[in-house]
């Protein structure tokens, strides 16, 4: 029996298990991709300015707002189709008016926010141009750097504005089709949404080449030590948690561990231990 024992402690002592996390934080000089990341996001916005024209502005978004309107007509219709049903003259007349401020509101509230955009895309698109011109004819290297930022915040100026607009579109939909459902509404909103694809964007950022980049750069870009953190622990399957304290910053606040499976191992195993010392 003291043989029995002695080799299950044996077994435990072997089987204990060890968890050890260890975290890696390689940090690249912002230098080696700030000023390619800057001129990509220019290239790719200027790409969608250039090609732009007043024409083509007033047009695009003169589409959108067609489409906007169309849900608009649609509720009106359907207004117009409940009062023909209607046998009550107040009721009637009720349902009629507000089919009639429905348009009314279309036209004071939301072609004016069309008319607003389409001028100031124009205006925003002449400036840009201008700047483009000259960031691409400056030589003194600070004052083209100065220009680059400056043609930065034009375009994202523009983006905010466009994001903005977008969200006041989808804003206006939901509020005038609230408690409205009908086919017909379904796919003039589908429609709107294919139309709002028009609007000009650069695409995002999908097909840059940051990580070629940053993958290539050299040695010396990268931080040697930055923030390291450290968890270890002991027996079983281990936990660690660890705490975001801003970009680039966090530490290991916290680890526990479960023996639960360790201690299933060492059971199944001390099992088979004490049938094979009987």
């Amino acid at each position: 029996m003291n043989k029995s024992i002695a080799l299950v402690s044996l077994i435990s002592i072997v089987c204990s298990g060890c968890a050890k996390l260890e975290i890696t934080v390689d940090v690249l000089d912002p230098d080696v991709v700030r000023p390619i990341a800057e001129q990509e996001y220019i290239q790719e916005n200027m790409d969608v300015v250039l090609a732009e024209n007043e024409l083509q502005v007033a047009n695009t978004f003169s589409e959108i707002k067609t489409e906007h309107k169309s849900i608009y007509d649609i509720k009106y219709n359907a207004y117009r189709a409940q009062a023909e049903k209607t046998i009550d003259t107040d009721q009637k007349t009720r349902i009629n008016n507000l089919a009639t401020l429905l348009l009314a509101d279309f036209g004071t509230f939301i072609e004016p926010v069309y008319d607003k955009i389409i001028e100031d895309w124009i205006a925003a698109g002449l400036q840009i141009k201008e700047l483009y011109t000259a960031y691409l004819t400056e030589q003194d290297k600070l004052q083209k750097r100065s220009l680059r930022r400056q043609l930065i915040v034009q375009l994202e100026s523009r983006t905010i504005m466009l994001t903005e607009f977008k969200k006041f579109i989808a804003f206006d939909i939901d509020r005038v089709t609230t408690k409205f459902k009908s086919p017909e509404i379904n796919k003039a909103k589908i429609k709107l949404a294919s139309k709002s694809k028009l609007l000009f964007d650069s695409g995002g950022l999908l097909e840059s080449r940051y990580a070629y980049y940053v993958v290539k750069a050299d040695d010396d870009k990268w931080a040697k030590y930055y923030d390291r953190s450290f968890g270890k622990g002991v027996f079983g399957n281990t936990d660690i948690a660890i705490k975001a304290l801003g970009p680039g910053n966090f530490t290991v606040k916290w680890l526990s561990f479960n023996p639960s499976d360790i201690t299933n191992a060492v059971s199944k195993v001390t099992t088979q231990a004490l049938i094979l010392a009987a």
